[in-house]
């Protein structure tokens, strides 16, 4: 599941908006438990990477070159997203 504090379907669509409009080749990549991933991820034209295991969540973060996270303020302000720390521990 998505939690609420993560509302990623805002970034999904600037940045679909932003492919559409881009000369350059991107491909959206989004990692989640697939036995949490919400239905609608599978409407949208994303490729879907299921991370249960640490060694799939890895090798995404291996893969990518960019995370863009969307996240209210309010909530990580004063803490770090875990996502971010673990891809930048592996470059």
């Amino acid at each position: 599941m998505i939690r609420r504090d993560k509302p990623i379907i805002q970034a999904i669509d600037k940045l679909q908006e932003y492919i559409k409009s881009s000369e350059h080749k991107c491909e959206l990549v989004i990692g989640t438990p697939f036995r949490q991933k919400p239905k609608y991820l599978d409407e949208l034209n994303v490729t879907l990477y299921d991370t249960t295991k640490q060694e799939n969540y890895i090798q995404v973060l291996n893969e990518i070159d960019i995370v863009v996270i969307h996240y209210e303020k309010d909530r990580y302000y004063y803490r770090p997203s875990g996502v971010i720390i673990d891809a930048a521990s592996t470059r």
